[in-house]
């Protein structure tokens, strides 16, 4: 295990950490319309999972995770409605503000550049954020994790990984270089929340990469776009700071959900 995990991460992090550092010693600032972009680096956890799979497991295990990687719902009602939840709260919040964001806003994702079709941008954002940091985080770490130390130990190892790998994005992404200390905390608070609820949707979803992913941009679109910033991100954000928090405690208290090895 120790040495699946060292591996895994060394992968992730030099993919990662190598394209972002190269964007920090370039002085490159990722953004809404900018023609630079950190999207990328978000391949890093993916790329880590095939390095594992392959090297530790051969091309037995590299299949194997090919395959979980592409499967689909078990539920798949449940499933899109768990993906629509953060959409779900972006409008009722969005409503009682008055406001009504347009299409074209929704759409305009940090990193991505101009030019691109609706459907090529959401795609790109699917592929590079969506598959590129849950295929690893929560289609290869977590079951492996789980297997080895528990469903909730599993959690919390992830986000400490989770939190040190965000760090070059504090010098190259628009959104949060000005974050202070306190936006900071919250961020690191709303990331901790995060992944359980990823977590709980990865196991009601039947353990479908695809469905997490879906529901990892589908969050993001709801909170990080000129269509929902300020007090409506902040709301969307808590809201789904709340599902996590009480799914951390009915977890602790009570029985975490199994984690099937994939």
């Amino acid at each position: 295990m120790v040495k699946k995990l060292s591996l895994f991460l060394a992968a992730t992090f030099v993919w990662s950490w190598g394209f972002w550092g190269w964007m920090i010693l370039n002085g490159q600032i990722a953004g809404y319309r900018t023609s630079y972009s950190h999207l990328p680096g978000l391949l890093g956890p993916l790329f880590g999972a095939l390095v594992v799979s392959l090297v530790c497991d051969g091309p037995e295990g590299l299949g194997r995770y090919l395959k979980a990687l592409i499967r689909l719902p078990k539920y798949p009602l449940r499933s899109l409605g768990l993906v629509m939840v953060p959409a779900l709260i972006a409008l009722i919040v969005t409503s009682q503000f008055g406001y009504r964001p347009s299409l074209s806003r929704v759409l305009i994702y940090p990193g991505i550049p101009t030019g691109l079709s609706p459907l090529t941008s959401v795609l790109v954002v699917y592929i590079l954020n969506g598959l590129g940091e849950e295929a690893g985080w929560r289609g290869y770490l977590l079951p492996e994790l789980a297997r080895r130390f528990g469903t909730m130990t599993a959690i919390w190892i992830i986000v400490i990984i989770w939190l040190v790998w965000h760090a070059p994005l504090f010098w190259i992404n628009a959104s949060m270089i000005h974050m202070g200390p306190p936006m900071i905390l919250g961020w690191a608070i709303g990331l901790m929340c995060g992944a359980f609820v990823l977590t709980h949707v990865y196991v009601l979803s039947g353990q479908s990469v695809l469905v997490v992913a879906l529901w990892h941009i589908v969050y993001n679109y709801s909170v990080a776009t000129p269509a929902v910033t300020g007090l409506i991100a902040m709301y969307v954000s808590m809201a789904i700071m709340v599902w996590g928090l009480l799914l951390a405690i009915w977890w602790t208290i009570g029985q975490p959900p199994r984690i099937a090895r994939t």
